[in-house]
């Protein structure tokens, strides 16, 4: 990755770098239901949003960490017998790909988040839609680790989501509305200064992260997550220049009903963002187009694990991100992406507008 930063303040130079990521795991089925498996990665052990590394210090090695260590229970066809309706019956455990991946964009899960706890997923069928076609019912339920802590409450998040898909009996339309509740238990015993939520009246010390100095009172102590997820897929849409392409439109909503902090109320709870995709990079010689506008309030959701990208990651950000991929063999994908990125709340010594600039070789094997 070459990856480059314009900055629009006085007080930032911009930066230029080159990045690598790896990631190498295996998995093994046993039989139709079990599964086990795990993944190495580079990246910052600290950071769970990032498994990138930069190209410094002085020719240095790159360190690996255990990026996935899992196993999945998936009885669906045992279930299927008593209930002929069921369509997936899935538990895993361990350190696991994120089960919420497809309940929502980054705003509350940036793409390199790999949870760590229990889940379970229940899929119903609830009717036919032409001859192939399918409404379906989606239950997630989660229990995650943050911390185990041996002199304190241990801190911990619960995950709720139910929802619904729909496919057209032809394939051609498939449409998704999905809800999910994000229940952060004992989040404020965090130290305040570990905390991606920009604190307006110390922004000046934390220029790109938005992390609030150590003893600095949050904006917000809590967070109870309410999340709104809404997709529309429509395949081979005449696009004219480039022929029959297929078209994906997305929109989330957050709202943080817990939100306030022990000593000010400021609101700021909110986030949203809506998109567009045009076309799949996927076989050789395909590509893709999509363009997507985030909005994500001081307090609306944890800044830990939002889109990391988004000007310098956590919250208090608005702006636009353009994505072009191309994949020029079958193994091997050109991506450009572009953000442009600026407080939602600045001054004009705290102006942050910068735009992020990635151009990306992907090579997988």
């Amino acid at each position: 990755r070459l990856e480059g930063f314009d900055y629009d303040h006085k007080n930032r130079k911009d930066r230029l770098r080159e990045r690598v990521r790896a990631r190498w795991g295996l998995e093994k089925e046993f039989n139709d239901e079990w599964k086990a498996g795990f993944r190495i990665s580079t990246g910052p052990a600290d950071e769970a949003v990032s498994t990138n590394q930069s190209l410094d210090d002085e020719f240095g090695l790159k360190q690996l960490y255990l990026n996935r260590a899992y196993g999945i229970w998936t009885p669906t066809q045992r279930f299927r017998q008593f209930i002929p309706a069921t369509e997936l019956v899935e538990i895993g455990a361990g350190k696991v790909e994120n089960p919420y991946s497809s309940w929502g964009t980054s705003l509350v899960w940036d793409g390199d988040v790999e949870p760590e706890g229990i889940y379970e997923a229940l899929d119903f069928k609830l009717a036919d839609v032409g001859e192939k076609g399918s409404w379906t019912l989606n239950t997630l339920l989660g229990q995650w680790i943050l911390e185990e802590q041996s002199t304190k409450k241990d801190i911990g998040m619960q995950s709720y989501g139910i929802g619904t898909t729909v496919v057209s009996g032809d394939k051609s339309q498939k449409y998704v509305v999905k809800y999910a509740f994000y229940d952060w238990q004992d989040y404020d015993s965090v130290l305040r200064g570990g905390l991606s939520n920009t604190e307006i009246d110390n922004i000046d010390a934390s220029y790109l992260t938005g992390t609030t100095p150590a003893g600095n009172d949050l904006q917000t102590d809590a967070f109870k997550i309410h999340s709104i997820y809404l997709e529309a897929g429509f395949k081979d849409v005449n696009t004219g220049l480039f022929g029959p392409q297929p078209i994906k439109l997305f929109g989330q909503f957050l709202h943080n009903a817990e939100e306030g902090s022990q000593v000010t109320n400021t609101g700021q709870d909110d986030a949203w963002t809506l998109g567009v995709q045009v076309g799949k990079a996927k076989d050789q010689g395909t590509g893709q187009f999509k363009y997507q506008y985030y909005e994500i309030e001081q307090n609306s959701t944890v800044g830990n694990f939002s889109e990391s990208d988004l000007g310098g990651g956590g919250t208090n950000k608005e702006g636009h991100k353009f994505e072009f991929k191309y994949q020029i063999l079958k193994n091997v994908q050109l991506a450009w992406t572009n953000w442009l990125v600026d407080d939602i709340i600045n001054t004009s010594t705290t102006d942050r507008e910068v735009w992020r600039t990635q151009l990306d070789t992907i090579f997988k094997f």
